[in-house]
C-alpha cells in the first residue's frame, strides 16, 4: 500500500498533520507513505519518523507549473493519496488530479463537500478516513524527540508570530512576567528570527530578572533551544505546536485565530484567544492561566 499525504505550509500545519499519518500508518502497518511538503516546513520532517519518505515542493516561479512537474514525475504510482489541508484548496485539489492516486481523497474534492464547522485541524484530517472520530486520540499526538536536557526554571517566549492580531506590546509582555516573576523567579528565555531582533530585544528589556536572545542559525539550534526552557509563553505560531510536540507546558495567545481549530495538541498547554486581537484580552485572565501553568510539574 503506497500512500501519499500533502500539506503545505509552515511547521504548525505540518505537524496537525501527523495525527492522520499515524492513523493511517495504524490502518495500513505495512504501507509506504510519502509526504509532500514545503521548504519551509522540511527542516522539521527528521524528526517525524512516520513518514517513509520525504518530497520537498519547489519554491519559487510558478506554483502549478513547479507543483505540476512533481507531480507528474510520482503520477500512478500511489494507492492512496490525501491532502491534509482540511479547507477546500484549488492548487491542492489541482494537485491531486494530477497525481493519479487510485484514489485520492480532500475537502472540495471528488464529491467530498468542505467541513465547515469548528474543529481542529488535526480532527478534520483523521475525519477525511472516518467521518465518526470526534476527537484526536492522544496516541496521535505528535512527539518530537531531541538531546539536551530542560533547564529549571527557565520561560520561554517567541518573538516570531504569524498574526499581526496575535501580537501583545513589548511593555505587556514585560508587566505580565515581572508581575509572574515576583511569585516564583525565573530565567527568561527569548528565541526569533532574525528580522524579529528588535522585538526580541523590546520584549526583554523591560524584564527585572536574568535573560538570554537566542536566534538560531539552523533548525536544530532552534529545536535544542525549545528543548531548554520548562515553561512556554507564546503567542500563536508554530513554535506552539513545537512545544507542545516537546511535551512542554505553558500557555499559548490567539487574537483573530480560533485555538478550537488552531491549537497545540497538548494537555499541558493552556489557550487563551480574542475573537479581534490580544489587544483587547484581559490581562487577569491571562495572569490567572500563566499562574495556573508555572505551578504545575
Amino acid at each position: 500500500m503506497k500512500i501519499a499525504i500533502v500539506r503545505r505550509n509552515g511547521l504548525g500545519d505540518l505537524l496537525c498533520a501527523v495525527p492522520l499519518a499515524l492513523y493511517l500508518k495504524e490502518l495500513y502497518p505495512s504501507g509506504e507513505l510519502t509526504l509532500f511538503v514545503d521548504v519551509r516546513a522540511a527542516p522539521l520532517t527528521p524528526y517525524l519518523p512516520v513518514f517513509d519518505q520525504v518530497v520537498v515542493l519547489p519554491q519559487g516561479g510558478n506554483k502549478y507549473f513547479n507543483l505540476g512537474r512533481v507531480a507528474w514525475k510520482h503520477r500512478g504510482t500511489f494507492d492512496l493519496a490525501l491532502s491534509a489541508k482540511t479547507s477546500p484548496m484549488k492548487l491542492m485539489n489541482w494537485f491531486l488530479f494530477w497525481l493519479k492516486a487510485k484514489k485520492g481523497i480532500a475537502y472540495g474534492y471528488r464529491g467530498l463537500p468542505p467541513c465547515l464547522e469548528k474543529r481542529h485541524q488535526a480532527l478534520k484530517g483523521l475525519q477525511l478516513l472516518d467521518p465518526h472520530v470526534q476527537e484526536v486520540p492522544e496516541r496521535f499526538y505528535p512527539k518530537i524527540e531531541v538531546e539536551g536536557e530542560s533547564e529549571p526554571q527557565t520561560v520561554l517566549i517567541c518573538a516570531s508570530t504569524t498574526r499581526a492580531e496575535s501580537r501583545l506590546s513589548a511593555s505587556r509582555y514585560s508587566s505580565l512576567l515581572n508581575r509572574l516573576y515576583k511569585t516564583r523567579p525565573f530565567h527568561l528565555h527569548v528565541v526569533g528570527f532574525e528580522k524579529d531582533e528588535k522585538r526580541a530585544r523590546a520584549m526583554s528589556e523591560g524584564f527585572v530578572g536574568e535573560r538570554t536572545l537566542h536566534f538560531s542559525r539552523s533548525f536544530e539550534a532552534f529545536l535544542l533551544s525549545l528543548k531548554r526552557a520548562e515553561c512556554f509563553f507564546v503567542e500563536d505560531g508554530g513554535v506552539a505546536h513545537l512545544g507542545a510536540a516537546l511535551d512542554k507546558r505553558g500557555v499559548v495567545l490567539y487574537g483573530g485565530n480560533d485555538p478550537t481549530e488552531w491549537g497545540p495538541l497538548s494537555k499541558r498547554m493552556i489557550c487563551l484567544s480574542h475573537p479581534q486581537t490580544l489587544a483587547q484580552l484581559d490581562d487577569e485572565q491571562i495572569y490567572k492561566a500563566w499562574s495556573l501553568v508555572w505551578k504545575r510539574k
